[in-house]
């Protein structure tokens, strides 16, 4: 997906000339090669980008930022200069105007930097969001004072700031929604859209070593992004990468930089640009064994979400050796979150139901063992430091609990 010109691979041989961490073959095939060959170039790892960036930082400004995703300990990473979102992305992708006021949800990092930066490029204003459903009660008074009509955030903020103006009837009718990080469900969105009907989505897929990658207009379909030029993503059936030329808007120099996503594409968006389009599936790494069948944990969550009554899930693991969670399960289980404070299993069985519609071999083991795999309604579990959610939590046992339906 995605090309790059001749002159953009001899800007990247020119920049790796200087980069004694790749090889030379790396080298001599930037320098000789066409683009045909891509496979043949090595991969680049994170440690390498980040000694070149260093000595870009050199007497230069520098952003760091510290990031783990929803897995993994915190990392500082350093950028020479952080554009996830550039002048040349804005001239396209625009998702404020200026005189726009942004709520930004998110704390820190890079997701937090793309927002700030988005709003820049278009002369709009931000204000730093909170997490807290008190905090944003007492705030709003002010919020719809200063003209706050853009929110940005992860899903799971997005649907917190939605349940909560909801909720205690705020009165904040926001005009569009940034988001990243993530799958923005249907139950995600017809909830955002009881804020206002005519709410537009804009969306971007990014990575903390990569930056932006692929950006989401309102007219796209849901979870669909488009590749910006100048870019080739490798789609494969182990590993994704990302070949970026030197120069371009998105930041630093990256040479074929593996992914941890598993991404879908090319697939077709109802906006007809002509710009290659995709939808990420989630992480690589998130296998887990349930008796003789192996499922993504992203892709029980994406079966679970899969219809406009719920707002998110999360995977409950049963492992049977507690120190390898990961590992073979004696069973399993999908907390949902219901769109609407509900009573009874009527969401619960729904769910199941589709998933063992969308997974046979888990159909299968629901028949041979119905204690194996359930499912239950309630308030999901949360990272301590943001609102986004577990993609999967470790249990000793399991006793189902199903939510009450009140609160919320």
């Amino acid at each position: 997906m995605g090309e790059l010109t001749t002159a953009q691979l001899r800007g990247v041989a020119a920049w790796a000339a200087a980069c004694p961490a790749l090889t030379m073959t790396c080298r001599r095939w930037l320098a000789e090669g066409d683009g045909r060959r891509l496979t043949d170039l090595p991969h680049m790892t994170v440690e390498q980008g980040l000694e070149a960036a260093g000595r870009q930082l050199r007497g230069r400004p520098a952003y760091y930022t510290v990031s783990s995703g929803t897995t993994g300990p915190p990392r500082v990473k350093g950028l020479a200069s952080r554009e996830d979102v550039s002048s040349a992305h804005v001239s396209q992708w625009r998702p404020m105007r200026p005189g726009d006021v942004l709520l930004n949800l998110f704390s820190t990092g890079g997701a937090y930097l793309t927002a700030e930066r988005t709003a820049a490029l278009c002369g709009a204003h931000t204000v730093p969001g909170v997490t807290e459903a008190g905090d944003l009660i007492g705030l709003a008074p002010s919020l719809a004072r200063i003209g706050v009509n853009a929110v940005a955030g992860y899903p799971e903020m997005l649907a917190f700031f939605a349940r909560t103006v909801l909720g205690n009837r705020l009165g904040l009718r926001p005009r569009l929604v940034i988001w990243t990080g993530g799958n923005l469900t249907s139950g995600c969105a017809a909830l955002l859209r009881e804020l206002n009907p005519e709410l537009e989505f804009w969306s971007v897929y990014s990575s903390s070593e990569a930056g932006g990658v692929a950006f989401g207009f309102p007219d796209c379909a849901l979870g669909v992004h488009h590749l910006w030029p100048g870019q080739i993503l490798e789609l494969t059936a182990e590993r994704c990468c990302l070949t970026r030329a030197v120069g371009l808007p998105a930041g630093r120099p990256l040479l074929r930089l593996p992914l941890g996503d598993r991404i879908e594409g090319p697939v077709t968006c109802p906006c007809a640009r002509d710009l290659p389009a995709l939808r990420v599936q989630g992480r690589l790494n998130d296998m887990v064994r349930l008796y003789d069948a192996v499922f993504s944990v992203d892709s029980l969550r994406l079966a679970a979400t899969d219809s406009p009554e719920v707002i998110g899930a999360q995977v409950i693991l049963v492992p049977e050796d507690l120190d390898d969670p990961y590992g073979p399960q004696r069973s399993l289980g999908v907390r949902v979150d219901p769109r609407t404070a509900v009573a009874g299993r009527g969401v619960a069985d729904r769910t199941r139901a589709r998933m063992t519609t969308q997974h046979a071999a888990l159909r299968a083991i629901s028949e041979r063992s119905p204690e194996a795999f359930w499912i239950e309604c309630g308030p999901l579990e949360q990272l301590s430091d943001c609102l986004k959610t577990k993609p999967a939590v470790v249990s000793r046992g399991h006793a189902p609990d199903l939510w009450s339906g009140k609160g919320h």
